[in-house]
């Protein structure tokens, strides 16, 4: 890139013995060398963790994304060791200037079908959480067929319901 390179700055990616990512970010100073172990980064972008034995081996358990020029972590994704599937996305509300956070979880059915989603959010770390709960129900051939919606401890209200053409 013509404009990083003008700053004196390297976008560079790490890989580990089976040529997969497991880290990114900019290199600052003179030009890296990409074999060198020891190479750090002036700004760190993501890191993915791979699972190392059992039933998880080599598939994604983790990952974590920072925003460019912070030093904190923006998002922490993590995966169940079976399916793949994302359980949990944890990280802070950008619209608060980071002091809030927004805090997700997941289950699925075995089809892979999401059954619910709940977000925890917070607008800053003194704040009360509100809780926001989707559900989704599916049909035998696996179509959604209706979407609920709770907010807190409040009832759960139908949002949408969806009917096929069976011919």
């Amino acid at each position: 890139d013509g404009n990083l390179l003008a700053a004196g700055k390297w976008l560079l990616s790490k890989y580990d013995d089976y040529g997969r990512p497991f880290s990114s970010g900019l290199h600052t100073g003179a030009n890296p060398d990409p074999n060198n172990a020891a190479l750090t980064y002036s700004e760190q972008h993501t890191a993915t963790t791979y699972g190392t034995s059992g039933i998880n081996l080599g598939k994604v358990t983790g990952s974590q994304t920072w925003m460019p020029g912070n030093t904190s972590i923006a998002r922490t994704f993590t995966y169940d060791a079976v399916t793949g599937r994302m359980l949990t996305d944890n990280g802070p509300n950008h619209l608060t200037n980071n002091s809030g956070s927004d805090n997700y979880t997941f289950t699925y059915d075995y089809a892979g079908n999401r059954l619910t989603e709940t977000c925890a959010h917070k607008t800053s770390t003194a704040s009360a959480t509100l809780t926001l709960a989707t559900r989704n129900t599916y049909d035998h051939a696996g179509r959604s067929n209706a979407l609920y919606h709770k907010i807190n401890t409040n009832a759960e209200r139908q949002l949408a319901s969806y009917a096929y053409d069976f011919r």
